[in-house]
């Protein structure tokens, strides 16, 4: 059975938020992950398998994709 995971994580710039949320893809629980980058701290990412990705420039690219992933349900 897999359950769905929801998390937000902040933090100051550089202290490794980026890798660590990129390791969730590692974690047959939590893979796939979906990986909503803000600011561009998917270039950090260096392993593989990485998670996809998808870099966000606004709030409402946000919202729709909450929208479409709502809507797989």
């Amino acid at each position: 059975m897999r359950t769905k995971f929801n998390a937000l994580i902040c933090g100051e710039a550089g202290t490794g938020k980026s890798p660590f949320a990129a390791t969730l893809e590692h974690c047959e629980q939590t893979s796939p992950c979906l990986f909503l980058d803000v600011d561009q701290g998917s270039m950090s990412i260096i392993e593989e398998p990485k998670p996809t990705i998808i870099e966000i420039g606004s709030w409402e690219q946000v919202t729709k994709i909450y929208a479409l992933l709502k809507k797989q349900d």
